[in-house]
């Protein structure tokens, strides 16, 4: 199973569409900021970094800047 299967399973319990755009623009995209995941999905910026958050804290995806600010974000894989 890849990546954005695991992903797509591991979300199935939240409401919406928005973890599915979220994985599809991070298999897009492998390293995404929350500005970038707002343009290609029309999620807002609020959305897009707690989405983020919620699926870091799922264990699927990292943060690779370090920073408090300007995050990139990548899949775990």
């Amino acid at each position: 199973m890849n990546w954005a299967d695991q992903a797509r399973q591991a979300t199935a319990r939240i409401k919406g569409g928005n973890a599915a755009l979220a994985i599809d623009a991070l298999v897009a995209h492998p390293v995404l900021s929350a500005m970038a995941l707002e343009s290609t999905t029309g999620l807002s910026r609020d959305t897009a970094e707690r989405l983020l958050v919620r699926l870091k804290g799922l264990g699927l995806i990292r943060e690779v800047t370090g920073g408090k600010r300007f995050r990139l974000w990548t899949a775990a894989v």
